[in-house]
């Protein structure tokens, strides 16, 4: 019923509150890549978090990109 989303990244979104802002910036990253695809290359899973290397890739304008990151998700 609640997020809190905190991007570290130099281009990332900084801050998320709330299902709605979540599913907002999800959206976004669509409707600028709609063939984006999310890979997740690596998990680890405690009982109270997970850590994990995404990668989002696809093409914008005609070039392809990757954008890898990784996840810190405390429960």
């Amino acid at each position: 019923p609640s997020i809190l989303a905190l991007d570290h990244r130099l281009a990332g979104w900084d801050r998320l509150e709330g299902p709605g802002a979540w599913v907002t910036a999800m959206r976004a990253m669509v409707d600028l890549a709609p063939d984006v695809i999310v890979r997740l290359d690596h998990l680890r899973l405690s009982a109270r978090a997970l850590m994990a290397e995404v990668v989002w890739s696809g093409t914008r304008e005609g070039g392809a990109f990757e954008s890898a990151f990784v996840w810190v998700v405390e429960f």
